[in-house]
């Protein structure tokens, strides 16, 4: 339901500007975009000089919050303009300019992209083994280390700040998304690679373990950056479109080891009976990692292999093993993978507007409760958000106690009466969708009905005229329903604020 009611128009419009919270929503112009990189370089000193803010229109400006501001207040006056001076309002204007998503964005970009050519120069031009009378690392790989640290430490700030209480119900949420999965891959191969690295003496066994650890991690990080093109409207759709094809290559993946193990157990068993020995390694050289390139039409080593052969008769059979293979790899299959992606990717394609909206309320949420500021300063508020919830979790659970002022990702507001007339306002809101919806959904079984009684004619048309009117009976009840309820919630509203 959350990805439907994400897909409102409304929805993304109040996404937008929660993503720029006390910025101006309107930041498409170029010279917004180079204020906005001013501030950033100059870690937000000039950024009330040259970012475009939120500004109020309202005389007289407002002397009591509307809004409560551990939730979300964009949109509240006060919050907005009521400084005693110039300097308390530029000084303001910092600290909100780093709470802004899309600046926290910005900065975790920036960061990450930092992180990842920093470790890719360790692992190619300066990862060097440590000996005994020579201790020292690179910088670049201290760096390197202190990041990785300071990132695990804020996923685990974001897997224990998830709205589920139950901790089977944080990882439920948290590894449903296939992102993080790769980041507890990353961490945990990078750790191995780590303790390898320190653990080894010169260029050993264990020191070339280490370097293989690190490798396959640096292409993981590689990997997860592929999470910021989420933000795109036109590329973050088809990492959806990536996800099911990963599926279909894993269905795939299955056939063609069947028949390459098949083909690779035949033929050497006729053709090369005798020319490698019964060790794994050997069985891999001889029987696997040749067949597996046949799947890339790489014929010239097994067709001279076949040429070379002593035993005719056996030469001729693989070859003719060898056709029948080849015509179920790489033409029946293969067409059978491409029609599988063809077939995923149109399924997103059709609905990939409602994909993108999800994923744009997914990293609102996300940065939503980001720290702001970079790695290692944003460290230190993800340790107290830690050492925060540590304590509130302590309370509820030794004296029940509710922490009330808690950051949530909600609009709260200051009078309870108006807290609960926007309740009621989202349940009527919420009934609505569902309603049209609903109505939507008659209307084209309507539709199909009108047509089919065409066709059909006679006694059907009758019968299908009479439960049409009586659908069209209830539609219309539907609707005065709807109109009833909307008057009635801003008939409370009049009334709440004329006793303000």
């Amino acid at each position: 339901n959350s990805k439907r009611f994400a897909s409102h128009p409304c929805c993304r419009q109040a996404e937008n500007s929660i993503w720029y919270d006390k910025l101006h929503s309107d930041q498409f112009h170029i010279r917004y975009y180079i204020g906005q990189l001013i501030g950033i370089w100059t870690l937000g000193l000039l950024a009330p000089f040259t970012a475009r803010f939120r500004t109020v229109n309202q005389n007289p400006l407002p002397t009591e919050p509307t809004l409560q501001p551990y939730g979300i207040n964009y949109c509240d006056s006060y919050a907005i303009n009521h400084f005693d001076s110039n300097i308390t309002k530029k000084l303001y204007q910092i600290w909100q300019f780093h709470q802004s998503l899309h600046i926290k964005f910005t900065y975790h970009h920036i960061q990450y992209t930092v992180f990842l050519f920093l470790f890719s120069y360790v692992l190619l031009f300066s990862f060097e083994p440590i000996y005994d009378d020579k201790s020292s690392i690179h910088p670049a790989e201290i760096y390197v280390i202190l990041s990785v640290t300071c990132m695990l430490i804020e996923e685990i700030r974001i897997f224990f700040s998830q709205d589920s209480l139950s901790l089977m119900g944080k990882c439920y949420n948290y590894f449903g998304y296939f992102f993080k999965q790769l980041c507890l891959i990353s961490f945990i191969l990078f750790y191995i690679g780590l303790i390898l690295r320190f653990k080894a003496n010169g260029y050993s066994e264990t020191f070339q373990a280490a370097r293989v650890f690190l490798g396959y991690d640096l292409w993981l990080w590689w990997m997860r950056s592929l999470t910021f093109i989420t933000v795109s409207p036109f590329l973050g759709p088809h990492l959806v479109s990536i996800g099911k094809m990963l599926k279909n290559l894993a269905f795939f993946a299955i056939f063609i080891a069947v028949m390459m193990t098949a083909y690779g157990v035949a033929s050497r068993s006729m053709a090369f009976y005798g020319t490698f020995p019964f060790t794994g390694r050997e069985i891999f050289k001889a029987i696997l990692y040749p067949v597996y390139y046949l799947l890339y039409t790489n014929l010239s080593g097994e067709l001279s292999g076949l040429d070379e052969s002593t035993y005719d008769t056996t030469s001729i059979a693989t070859h003719v093993l060898l056709a029948f293979h080849m015509l179920l790899i790489n033409v029946l299959l293969v067409n059978l993978l491409i029609a599988m992606f063809n077939q995923s990717f149109q399924d997103v394609q059709s609905i990939q507007t409602d994909i993108w909206n999800y994923q744009q309320y997914a990293v609102v949420r996300e940065y939503y409760d980001r720290p702001p500021l970079f790695l290692p300063f944003s460290t230190i508020f993800d340790i107290i958000a830690l050492i925060k919830m540590f304590c509130h979790w302590y309370l509820r659970v030794r004296y029940n106690y509710a922490n009330p002022l808690q950051r949530v990702f909600k609009v709260i507001a200051v009078q309870p009466e108006l807290e609960l007339v926007w309740q009621e306002f989202e349940s009527a809101s919420t009934y609505a969708y569902a309603q049209r919806e609903a109505l939507t959904k008659i209307d084209r079984g309507t539709v199909e009905n009108d047509s089919v009684s065409r066709e059909s004619g006679g006694t059907s048309g009758d019968l299908s005229g009479s439960n049409n009117r009586k659908e069209n009976d209830a539609i219309t009840q539907l609707r005065n329903e709807f109109k009833i309820a909307i008057r009635d919630i801003r008939n409370d509203i009049r009334l709440i604020a004329k006793q303000k």
